[in-house]
């Protein structure tokens, strides 16, 4: 098994400033979940993290998985463990996890994939309503 690691970090990107004054007490609280029903969790960062990714290859066969289930970070041997005992389907979510013949073009699914995180409202809200707590 061949491994890419990639981290998720879509906040960080759109809100670099709260995302750097959110601070490490939350690490741990569920603050809603996404649009697929992702858990979305306060990270040790003091940023927010729906999942974090790894591509494997596996029979030819290139997947981007979760390495985040029900919002804690496995290694990715287990995420990789799980993912085939559930069929090549994400346990948080059902979602089917294609096979890509290639690096890059699961690289490009990857990236795909931050963009529709990046879109999601659940998230927006999410963020928004940690930032709130935070200034309290």
């Amino acid at each position: 098994m061949g491994i890419l690691d990639n981290e998720a970090s879509v906040f960080a990107s759109r809100f670099p400033q709260q995302s750097r004054l959110l601070n490490q007490p939350y690490a741990g609280y569920v603050m809603g979940k996404t649009e697929e029903g992702r858990p979305i969790v306060v990270n040790k960062e003091g940023g927010l993290s729906t999942e974090r990714k790894s591509i494997i290859g596996m029979d030819g066969k290139h997947y981007v998985i979760p390495t985040m289930f029900g919002g804690k970070t496995v290694s990715v041997d287990e995420a990789a463990d799980r993912v085939f005992d559930a069929g090549f389907r994400d346990p948080d979510t059902g979602r089917s996890i294609p096979g890509f013949s290639s690096v890059g073009e699961a690289a490009k699914e990857e990236e795909r994939r931050n963009q529709r995180l990046r879109n999601d409202r659940n998230i927006s809200a999410a963020f928004e309503e940690f930032w709130r707590l935070k200034n309290r």
